[in-house]
């Protein structure tokens, strides 16, 4: 995408072959179109509520307790069927309503293709249907209105903006036309574009359409959250085709157990509808409900925020996890360590503002800086680099403030990938100055002379080398370096001219980002995991190599590569060498975006991390994406787990909690069959020899849709976890039915023998439940 906003709206009205007076003219419309598509979002995911809601009742899980209601209301057995009928039907209601809601959803931002917009067309205004716009369209904004496109801003008249739909926060933006002097790190930032979907709150503005239907922002956002939500329902689709299949094999041993006690005792209608009520038992979804609620509140205490319950179906599964530097390997600071400059390297605490050419870096570094610095709180905002710088000098006592009050800032120059040098230009209390700060060998190409005693001298190509031995050394010790360099002028300069070039180098600065503590154990134990981590970085080259050596990621200097050599090769190549890259320094993000697809091509199952909306691509390719550090609602909504920060260690602590999940599941399924069983071969029993039905229909229903679930969850989350063996389920399923037969001979017909049979019922499945109450040979793992 082209950064719009880096450029004056002339550059980009000049750009689009359009006109901010007149607009564009009839007959470009029609060309325009055809080139760049229509202004409409289409949605790629599948909105038919009623077809999906016919499949819910086609299900199994529907279709058997819909013929035993059928079966119990024609025998007259008219409450329980009723709540037997219930349960489906209101999973399939919760099915449904969300299908809804996500349709509402879906239709509510696909509906802003269809509002209208004022354009000017061969110098006319006119109002058309938001559809109809093209890129390169003049648009006249005003207030209360919903944005049909994205719209590079050409006059803003106080114009202020609700952006909740595109960033997710619901916040107030001011706008206005002039260019941006600095790349953005997210779109909140941007101030001369307002983007589709967003609504105006105040204030008028006039703009040219930049980009329309799926390659708008919001376009490509919403794309990106239905791959999201076609990816989170994976979970829910294999726990609805294992429930089928539990549910078919309960019904077929009830069906068995019923037509045994018809063969020998003959029909019973109550005898059979009761076999049939217990093998249909839906308290397996209320003990679902009740574990991932449970699983839920324990990942919370450990600071980990379920966003989507197929975390666990997945995180065994990872091969490769893609992590930033910053903020995973190491913290998110920076502090001056070294300086070189006057061909002497110093340490930071060796070098004083007496030094004519360090005081020079401490200025520019100040002037060529956009972050903040709070010194009584020890804290910043912006980039980390430059607030080490803010720090540097406050150490130094100089001060950003006072610096600025005297250097008023004219216009900057960002930086980017392509130029890694920022510059801004000043007017200083003698003439002008641009002040640049960036990539030490990119400023290098730039400078003819160097600064040496405070005073200036052609920089010859000796220096140059020396200059980047010192640059390879500083890296090499795993330093973040930068360039610092000037050039002044005696008049006022403008952005036209070739502001970059014939400048003065003063120095480097190395910057040391500090490695989180326990990284190097953090990543050992990820590999014994058998997750192989790739680490990305803004670093260089030869520092990238040194903080991935040090924290283990790799051993052999060929296994890192930056964004330059894998730009310049060829798709063959890049997928060549990507099978033995471990670290990816400067990579530009549609580089990114192809690595990741490399990698799925080849059925990896990966996972990345996240914070930004510029991580959205990544997040939404990844199989398991994770949010961290101070992410957005937006990319939340992405994201299968927020964890703000200690990614790797959380991590790993899911991989573990993920198979206890697996153990617990397998032990509840067993304790299910247990009482499924037991239940159903005790009334088969009770029939056949005492000509008597054990327990009636309101005891099954107790059992089954509260005693029950109680007790499985009771037991997979408070005993010891112990894999229930064929031997064991089946011991404890024959204990649970002699207690019910002998209990049934004793009592006889005894008053309330139907409470207290349903009790001893309830007792015994609860003790069989419990670990110590069964020898252990049966219950081994």
């Amino acid at each position: 995408m082209i950064n719009w906003y880096l450029n004056t709206w002339s550059k980009v009205v000049e750009f689009l072959e359009s006109n901010s007076e007149d607009g564009l003219s009839p007959n470009e419309i029609d060309e325009r179109r055809k080139k760049w598509g229509e202004n409409k979002i289409r949605i790629l995911y599948d909105t038919k509520v009623l077809n999906t809601s016919l499949k819910y009742f086609l299900n199994r899980w529907f279709l058997l307790p819909l013929l035993l209601f059928l079966y119990g209301m024609y025998i007259g057995r008219y409450f329980s069927s009723i709540i037997l009928i219930i349960v489906p039907l209101v999973v399939v209601y919760f099915k449904i309503n969300k299908l809804q809601l996500k349709k509402k959803e879906l239709k509510a931002l696909s509906d802003i293709s269809y509002g209208q917009a004022v354009v000017i067309r061969d110098g006319f205004p006119s109002r058309i249907n938001s559809e109809e716009l093209v890129i390169g369209d003049i648009v006249d904004i005003r207030p209360g209105v919903t944005v049909p496109a994205d719209i590079r801003l050409i006059k803003s008249e106080n114009l202020k903006v609700n952006e909740k739909s595109l960033t997710g926060e619901d916040f107030i933006s001011d706008k206005y036309e002039t260019k941006l002097d600095y790349e953005v790190s997210n779109l909140a930032e941007i101030k001369n574009v307002v983007f589709k979907g967003t609504v105006t709150v105040s204030g008028r503005a006039k703009g040219i359409v930049v980009s329309t239907g799926n390659y708008t922002q919001l376009g490509k956002i919403m794309n990106m959250l239905t791959s999201s939500n076609i990816r989170k329902e994976t979970i829910d689709e294999k726990a609805e085709i294992y429930w089928n299949k539990t549910l078919s094999y309960s019904f077929l041993v009830g069906a068995v157990l019923s037509l045994t006690g018809v063969i020998i005792k003959g029909v019973n209608y109550e005898f059979i509808y009761n076999v049939l009520l217990s093998s249909l038992s839906f308290g397996g979804i209320i003990i679902f409900l009740l574990f991932f609620r449970h699983i839920k509140k324990i990942t919370l205490q450990n600071d980990v925020h379920i966003l989507n319950h197929s975390w666990f179906d997945v995180v065994n599964d990872i091969e490769i996890l893609f992590i930033d530097k910053t903020g995973s390997i190491s913290k998110n600071e920076m502090h001056a360590k070294k300086i070189y400059t006057d061909e002497k390297l110093y340490d930071i605490d060796d070098i004083h503002k007496e030094n004519l050419n360090f005081n020079r870096m401490i200025e520019i570094g100040l002037i060529a800086n956009n972050a903040t610095y709070n010194t009584s709180e020890d804290k910043g905002t912006g980039d980390i680099r430059e607030i080490a710088l803010l720090k540097l000098a406050a150490i130094k006592k100089v001060y950003k403030g006072s610096i600025d009050s005297q250097n008023r800032r004219i216009f900057d120059m960002p930086m980017d990938f392509n130029k890694r040098i920022y510059t801004s230009v000043n007017k200083m209390p003698k003439g002008y100055r641009a002040n640049v700060t960036g990539n030490v060998d990119e400023l290098l190409d730039y400078c003819t002379f160097i600064m040496k005693d405070g005073i200036e001298v052609e920089l010859s190509e000796e220096d140059k080398i020396i200059i980047r031995e010192r640059d390879y050394e500083l890296s090499k010790d795993g330093l973040v370096t930068m360039g610092i360099g000037y050039r002044s002028f005696n008049y006022e300069p403008s952005a036209k001219e070739n502001i970059e070039s014939n400048m003065v180098f003063v120095g480097i600065i190395g910057l040391e980002n500090p490695i989180v503590d326990g990284i190097e154990e953090l990543i050992i134990r990820l590999r014994k995991e058998k997750i192989l981590p790739i680490l990305i970085t803004e670093d260089n080259k030869i520092a990238a190599t040194t903080v991935a050596k040090k924290v283990g990621i790799i051993d052999d200097d060929s296994e890192v590569i930056s964004g330059i050599e894998l730009l310049n090769a060829t798709k063959e190549e890049k997928i060549e060498v990507l099978s033995k890259t471990r670290v990816f320094s400067k990579i530009a993000p549609e580089l990114k975006n192809f690595i990741f697809t490399i990698f799925k091509e080849d059925n990896y199952k990966i996972s990345s991390t996240g914070e930004e909306i510029v991580d959205l691509p990544l997040l939404t390719l990844s199989n398991l994406s994770i949010a961290k550090g101070k992410a957005s609602s937006l990319v939340k909504k992405v994201a299968d787990l927020y964890i703000k920060e200690d990614c790797l260690e959380k991590l790993i602590y899911l991989k573990n909690l993920s198979r206890t999940i697996n153990l617990l599941v397998d032990r509840g399924i067993g304790l299910y069959w247990i009482f499924i069983l037991s239940q159903g071969i005790s009334l088969s029993l009770g029939y056949i020899m005492f000509n008597r039905i054990l327990l009636d229909e309101f005891s099954l229903l107790i059992l089954n849709v509260i005693i029950l679930p109680f007790i499985v969850f009771y037991s997979i989350v408070k005993n010891e976890i112990r894999e229930l063996t064929q031997e064991s389920i089946a011991v404890r399923t024959s204990i649970v039915v002699f207690v019910l037969l002998v209990s049934s001979f004793v009592i006889g017909n005894m008053e309330y023998n139907s409470v207290i049979l349903p009790l001893i019922s309830a007792v015994a499945m609860f003790l069989v439940s419990l670990e110590y109450t069964i020898p252990k040979i049966l219950s081994r793992k």
